[in-house]
């Protein structure tokens, strides 16, 4: 990726074309290089990390609930962890083919954050199944940081997101989201060539109007190697050290 910016002989300092709005972020203008974010992850820092609570499936039909609960997301000696953990070890089996859950939730910290598809109920049948995972989604808020007129000051310079969606300009603003993600019928995961976990093959189709069902029937599959009840979980775990941003 190439970065254009301008020197500043008496300070020092090259001017960075990146800009940044928040709180939580130092003030601009930046230098190049500037570390203009930083979390270790010693605690979970609420004001700067959002969780989602949704059941729309990340928009790709996926067959996770992202929720706000510290049995899925929490920090440990510095370690950030995204941890799955299944539905029906907290609300039975038969709850995935036959409940009713609603997650509109009352205290602000507990309320739907995305509606779509569904996302703030579901009801169980047993061709179509409540989400069988538990994981999480944070994201930093309302806007993190603009790289601005990209465009215009490295003109011919390929654009690697030109195929990637509707985030991909580098003139919007972008935010952070780290989330742990289960399956998904958006082709991510391709039925030809079938994708494999542990040279077992893909237990749904992506054209399946039943693949979460399938996803979670054939769990004597793939449940073994996510090896959950290795260290506490963690082994099954998305770990995050630390997250730090640099201006260009």
């Amino acid at each position: 990726m190439i970065a254009v910016a301008l020197a500043n002989p008496e300070s020092g300092c090259t001017n960075s074309i990146t800009t940044a709005s928040g709180t939580k972020v130092k003030p601009g203008p930046y230098c190049s290089w500037d570390l203009i974010f930083e979390d270790n992850f010693n605690t979970l820092d609420f004001e700067t990390w959002e969780h989602e609570n949704t059941l729309s499936g990340g928009g790709n039909w996926e067959f996770q609930w992202y929720q706000n609960n510290r049995s899925n997301s929490y920090c440990e000696n510095g370690i950030f962890y995204i941890r799955p953990t299944l539905l029906a070890d907290e609300r039975g089996e038969a709850f995935l083919s036959s409940g009713i859950l609603n997650i509109h939730g009352g205290e602000p910290a507990d309320q739907c954050t995305n509606p779509a598809n569904w996302g703030c109920e579901r009801t169980g049948n047993p061709t179509n199944i409540i989400n069988p995972i538990k994981s999480a989604r944070i994201d930093a808020g309302s806007g993190f940081w603009n790289r601005g007129n990209f465009g215009n000051i490295a003109p011919g310079t390929e654009n690697p997101w030109i195929h990637g969606t509707r985030m991909a300009p580098f003139d919007q603003e972008f935010y952070i989201i780290m989330n742990l993600a289960v399956g998904g019928t958006n082709g991510y995961f391709p039925d030809v060539p079938p994708a494999s976990n542990a040279n077992r093959g893909k237990p749904w189709l992506n054209n399946s109007p039943t693949a979460a069902r399938d996803f979670w029937t054939d769990r004597n599959s793939w449940l073994p190697t996510w090896r959950m009840s290795d260290n506490r979980g963690r082994d099954s775990s998305l770990q995050i050290d630390y997250v730090r941003v640099w201006a260009l």
